[in-house]
This record gives structure tokens, sequence and C-alpha cells, in this order.
């Protein structure tokens, strides 16, 4: 029926219309569905040529290996894959929102890392920004979510899947691309790529309790010593072959950069306990942890943002490359000339809930929530999805057109909500799910 759909009716209305532009994407659900869903869609000709991409959810990634994603971009190698949703929390028995968890956070670094190494191009969060029970949500599905509201007392909490996302949305811009890389232990899982600016980001995650020495190897740029759980490393553009040493310290991320950038001071995190195996980032009208873009540093030199369950914070620090012939045994090497997919982006989701619990919130608090997750001293998010309509965290179930038989949308309009949360009522032209958009706060300002 879908395939259907899409071949007389969703692909030539799009294409024929003055919005032609816009991607069609086809699945939206769970790896499960891969690929014999897919190859059902596409089955006829016509319908594989409306469509521009697939996109998976994360909630049973655990049971459905990664290898269902190269097996469709192997049968469907024209079209993108992009993981359009996740969030902790959803499983029974789970806490709905467990503040400081780095268990949480290192897990959305571990099924980015999975992802990407088959054929991902990009990795959606689901609601920013909830309230302290997860929510709201009109049928009880409370869930975690990467920033956390405290409307009562003014302030929001980052929790570690915040910091955890950052280090891939910060470091890894759209139109980056995977390079081949190779590590040494399924428990330190590892992805390497090629920035617009010809940067090199490595990105490890330590998930063991002990530290590990290792050497990172990049055949175009050298390589350079770190202290991690999840690293994100941008690599001097050096012409040499040179060797760093690192080791690995457990539960931390890092960021290695050398690019150029603003000189902005970072604003350090006020942390709080809540003796759920981490701790958040408390941010209020007057105060809020930043990370500015990395500053240019002379060559052989770059520069490292650590991230680690012990409290660091985008921690920075400066190394210099060094020419050795001594390796640690335990090595990870950056193959620059596999070159595989390039990188649509990083986001989160404008739902109902994300809106309201913004607004809830004074102008100041608002303003510096947006800006940690889209200004260039935040994590840098470059993707909105928009529900088209309610989803579970609305207060309420609606659509655009809930007339009977009206084929024709004569009735079709948006609801009360999209106007008081996301867009302009007289210039909206419509949207669609990961369609850029204008977000409104209460008071009436846009991002």
């Amino acid at each position: 029926m879908m395939a259907t759909w899409i071949r007389h009716n969703l692909g030539p209305t799009i294409r024929n219309s003055s919005h032609s532009a816009i991607k069609i994407i086809t699945l939206d659900d769970q790896r499960f569905f891969l690929p014999w869903f897919v190859n059902i869609v596409f089955k006829h000709k016509t319908t594989r040529d409306y469509v521009d991409g697939i996109a998976v959810h994360w909630y049973y990634d655990t049971i459905f290996p990664p290898s269902l994603l190269k097996d469709t971009h192997e049968s469907f190698p024209e079209k993108f894959l992009l993981a359009t949703e996740a969030c902790r929390g959803d499983k029974p028995g789970e806490k709905d929102v467990d503040l400081g968890s780095w268990q949480r956070g290192e897990r959305y670094a571990e099924d980015i890392i999975e992802d990407v190494n088959n054929w991902i191009t990009g990795w959606v969060d689901w609601n920013m920004a909830l309230d302290l029970k997860g929510g709201p949500t009109y049928i009880s599905n409370f869930v975690d979510s990467p920033i956390i509201v405290n409307s009562s007392a003014n302030e929001f909490y980052k929790q570690p899947m915040y910091y955890n996302l950052g280090h891939f949305s910060k470091f890894v811009p759209r139109g980056s691309v995977r390079l081949g890389s190779t590590g040494f232990d399924n428990h330190i899982p590892v992805a390497a790529f090629r920035r617009p600016d010809n940067g090199t980001v490595v990105v490890i995650l330590n998930k063991k309790e002990q530290v590990v020495p290792i050497t990172v190897v990049d055949d175009s740029r050298g390589s350079a010593p770190i202290e991690l759980i999840t690293i994100s490393k941008y690599l001097a553009d050096v012409p040499i072959s040179c060797v760093k040493v690192a080791s690995l310290v457990p539960r931390h991320v890092d960021t290695l950069a050398v690019p150029r950038g603003t000189n902005r001071v970072a604003e350090e995190c006020h942390r709080r306990d809540y003796g759920n195996g981490g701790h958040v980032c408390v941010c209020t009208s007057t105060q809020c942890d930043t990370v500015p873009r990395p500053t240019s540093v002379p060559r052989p030199n770059y520069l490292t943002y650590t991230s680690n369950k012990a409290g660091l914070r985008f921690e920075k620090s400066t190394g210099s490359f060094i020419m050795t012939d001594r390796l640690f045994a335990n090595k990870i090497v950056v193959n620059a000339n596999d070159k595989y997919q390039t990188m649509m982006g990083w986001d989160g989701a404008f739902t109902d809930s994300t809106g309201i619990n913004i607004n809830s919130l004074d102008e100041q608090a608002q303003d510096k929530l947006l800006e940690s997750y889209f200004s260039d001293h935040g994590i840098e998010y470059n993707l909105c999805r928009v529900p088209i309509g309610s989803t579970d965290f609305s207060k309420r179930a609606y659509s655009y057109a809930d007339s009977h038989a009206d084929a024709k949308l004569t009735h079709f309009k948006l609801a009360p909500e999209d106007f008081q949360f996301k867009v302009e009522r007289d210039q909206w032209v419509g949207f669609s799910v990961l369609m850029g958009f204008r977000f409104r706060s209460s008071k009436g300002r846009k991002i």
C-alpha cells in the first residue's frame, strides 16, 4: 500500500510542485524491517525512483545487528540511510528520567559509532527538552532527554547524552565523509571522518573500566595521544608520518582539534550529582556551560576536548605530534584513502513537548537552551526534525486533515501548537519531517 501511494500520489505531487527538492524517506521504523520491507517498497522502479532515503529508529538496535544496515545499503546504494529517532527510558523497567546517567550517554555514542560504520549518514535524537517526569505526553509515555527542564526553578540540566552527542555534532559537520578505520577491541569501537575543511576526526569509545594504552595512526596526518571513553579527534593537517601514543582512561570522552575558530572563552559546567552514575550541568538564565569552536594552533600541535564520567565536559588541553617508531600493541588506524558516505548531520526533534518545556523558562534561559544546541558555542546541531501533526509528546492527538472523505484536503490546516511553537501564521507554506523551520518562543523570538 505504501509503495502504491508513493508511486501514484506522494511522489508525483512532490516532484511536480514548487517544493520538488524535498527528500522523500521511507520506513522510519526499526532495523528488523530491513531489508525485506524496503525490498517490497522498491519492487516497482517508479516508486524506487521517487524515494531518496531510508529512515530507521534505534529502539531494538541491541537485538537486531547493524549488518542489516549494510545489507540494505548494498541493495540500494543510491539511497541514503538516516537514523531518525532515539531516546532512553523507553523500555519496561527503566527509569523514565535518569538524571546524570553516564551509561545512557555512553549508549548513545556506541550506537552512533555502530550506525555510521554501517552507512548511516546522520543521527537524530527524539525530544530536545522534556520536564522532570519525561513529558508532557498525553499517553504517559515518559522517557529521557539530553536536556531536562525544571521550570519551577527556571533552570535546565544538560545530561551526559547531550555531551556524547556533542562529540559528534560539534566536530563532524554536515558534508564530512566517513573514512576507513580499524580498531583492536570490540569494547573500544571507533569511527573516523574527513571534515569539509580537510581536518580528520576520530571518535573512539572506551567501554572498559580500566585505562587502555593505545596508538592512533592516521596514514595521511600522523597520530596523537588522548585519554578517553568517547573521543572525537580533529587531527592537524600535516603531511608527515608520525606516531602518537595514548592511554584510554575508562568512561571518558575526548576531542582532538586543530581548526580555525573563534577565541570565545568557555563557560564552565556547574555540576550537580543525582546519584545516577554521573552528573548534570545546571544552566540558568545567568549561566550555562559552553564549548567554543576550536581555535587555530600551529603545526604540529593539536587540541584535545575531553568529557568523562568523572565530571569533565569538553575539557580542552594541548598536545604535539611526535616522530617515533615505538607503538603500543593496541593500535587504531585511520585509512584516509578509504572514503565512504557523506554525513548529513545531527539533530533532535522539536516536538510539542520540547516547545512547551522551552517556553516554561524565562526569556534568558530559553536563549541559553537554544544556543546550547544550535550556536557556535553549543554543540552545533544542523538539522531539525519537525513532526507532522501530533506525536505521543503532545498534550492531545491531532492531525491536519481530520474531515471525513476529504481527499482534496479542502479542510487542511495547521494546529494551534504549530503557530505557538514552530511557524509564523503569515509565512508558512507547509513543512515536513527533517525540514528546517522557525522556532517561536513565548516572547515571539525565532531561531
